[in-house]
């Protein structure tokens, strides 16, 4: 939620919580209570405001690093507001303190649309950073210039060096005092995870997993990420001093599957297919392939099956057939004539894409 608490290990007792990244949603938190003081700027259930930081935290599931000799915080931070607002007709309404999932959101950048929304507000960003946090003084030491989203986990060594890797597939290595950049190395390959260091032989190294993804980077790779340009094989990568440079992946290569043959399906059912896709494929999948705008997805692009997956649709989500790949059945949800009628929504899309493509270029 943008703010960095400092608890008594025995206590239990709230000693401090200062904001380690911009925070716009509350003034401050009461150290008494331990809740937030909400700032105006949090409330939009009467119209869009820009908020920060985003659903994505000002930090994320990306382990930062406690350095016992330098006494600081490495901190995998997210510079970046989202714009929240009521859907309307939803039957989901605002209520303070609660989880308010009938919000309508949207990450930079903005356009003219939501030019009310940023009145007044700090520019809004989309970036990673790295950034030493001093949890005595509650404050930033020093923050690295902006990375792509997102930065990943973070290790510190006694010896006073700090390594992490970022979306763009460079990993780094930092003066845990000063923040100096020592080494940069370009990997090819999305690094979300925190390295670790051993000794083997007398030889030091680095290990790291790598492979772009998530729950939000599945969905559409932002911009800069390595994923973009190469392929997204997941590896560990493993440096030493004076060790050879990495091999990167190749390059990314969509191969573009024929057109689909058309499904026979009535508008009234186009429309359920719609509306059934929204609900249970796109947060996933993306709408026509990515849920940014001419991004990548991690995940398959139901606008571009092999011919072997559409004949499959049925068998893969209402039977389960990919269950062991991490395609769930789906049929508690949704029955075999709803299955149908997305298939048919995709593929009638598709082609009506596709067609709409040639006619423009």
């Amino acid at each position: 939620n943008g703010f960095f608490y400092v608890l008594d290990r025995k206590t239990g007792e709230l000693l401090s919580a200062e904001p380690y990244a911009t925070v716009t949603w509350a003034e401050k938190v009461d150290l008494k209570s331990g809740r937030a003081v909400l700032a105006a700027q949090g409330n939009y259930s009467a119209r869009k405001k820009l908020i920060w930081p985003s659903q994505a935290g000002g930090h994320n599931w990306m382990p930062m690093s406690y350095s016992e000799t330098a006494h600081l915080v490495y901190i995998p931070a997210l510079d970046a507001p989202m714009i929240f607002g009521m859907v309307p007709g939803s039957a989901v309404h605002f209520r303070p303190g609660a989880n308010n999932e009938g919000d309508d959101v949207a990450f930079p950048p903005y356009g003219a649309q939501e030019a009310a929304a940023l009145q007044g507000q700090p520019a809004p960003e989309y970036r990673s950073v790295l950034e030493a946090w001093d949890p005595v003084a509650g404050k930033v030491v020093w923050r690295t210039p902006a990375m792509p989203f997102w930065g990943g986990g973070v290790l510190s060594t006694a010896t006073g060096l700090v390594f992490e890797g970022a979306a763009d597939g460079v990993f780094s290595a930092y003066d845990g005092a000063s923040g100096h950049k020592l080494a940069s190395i370009e990997t090819g390959t999305g690094i979300m995870a925190a390295p670790i260091s051993y000794e083997l032989d007398g030889v030091q190294y680095v290990a790291v997993l790598a492979g772009f993804g998530g729950a939000m980077n599945a969905i559409g790779f932002p911009p800069g990420s390595a994923a973009l340009e190469y392929e997204n094989s997941e590896r560990l990568l493993v440096f030493k001093l004076g060790g050879k440079s990495v091999k990167l992946p190749p390059p990314r290569h969509v191969e573009v599957q024929p057109p689909p043959p058309p499904i026979k399906a009535d508008a009234a059912t186009l429309a359920r297919g719609r509306d059934l896709f929204i609900g249970h494929c796109a947060g996933c999948h993306g709408f026509r392939g990515a849920a940014f705008a001419g991004a990548a997805n991690g995940y398959p692009d139901l606008w571009n099956l092999p011919p072997g997956t559409h004949a499959a649709f049925q068998a893969i989500v209402h039977q389960g057939a990919l269950a062991q790949a991490g395609m769930p059945s789906f049929s508690d949800t949704m029955s075999a004539d709803d299955v149908q009628a997305v298939h048919a929504f995709i593929v009638s899309d598709e082609i009506e894409t596709r067609a709409r493509a040639a006619r423009t270029h």
